[in-house]
């Protein structure tokens, strides 16, 4: 029997690309980036309901993990992290990639540079930043979770860099 091919999803055309934490900084903090997220996210949620049901990922989920976790946190209200055009973080947020997991994204959270620049050891001592990311990751598995995605935390402490690793519910 030959094998199928990918099913193709409406949502493979979407002009929208949900932010995965790795884009420049928008200049634009105004824009329509939420309503267009959860536009996206309401026609993730008609895909699941002809799958399965709304608390189980799609098969166009299952194929773009990076995508649509970006896409499931971009929805919840996270922030994503931004880079200027020298590729450096100017902006806290999270990050997707991916884990090297099948299926499976990775998402750590990204703190601007010049938060651990000389002269700001007082947030790395005082443990400031490694709060702060420890919240925001938290906030990333409570969204995840409640988009359909299972989280195991990585803790590996500040200096090592915590994350996520998601992986799509399953019927």
């Amino acid at each position: 029997m030959p094998a199928l091919p990918l099913q193709t999803s409406v949502l493979d055309d979407l002009a929208f690309q949900a932010d995965d934490g790795s884009q420049q900084h928008m200049l634009h903090p105004e824009s329509p980036r939420r309503a267009e997220a959860e536009l996206a996210w309401a026609a993730v949620l008609g895909q699941r309901r002809l799958y399965a049901s709304e608390e189980i990922p799609a098969p166009w989920e299952l194929h773009q993990p990076v995508r649509a976790a970006s896409l499931a946190l971009e929805a919840s209200g996270q922030q994503a992290a931004a880079r200027d055009e020298y590729g450096r973080c100017v902006r806290a947020g999270y990050r997707v990639e991916g884990s090297g997991e099948p299926g499976s994204p990775r998402i750590s959270v990204r703190i601007p540079d010049a938060w651990t620049a000389i002269g700001h050891d007082d947030r790395r001592e005082s443990g400031e930043l490694a709060e702060f990311c420890s919240q925001n990751l938290t906030l990333c598995a409570l969204a995840l979770d409640a988009h359909g995605w299972k989280c195991r935390v990585t803790d590996r402490g500040y200096a090592s860099g915590s994350f996520i690793i998601a992986t799509p519910r399953r019927a």
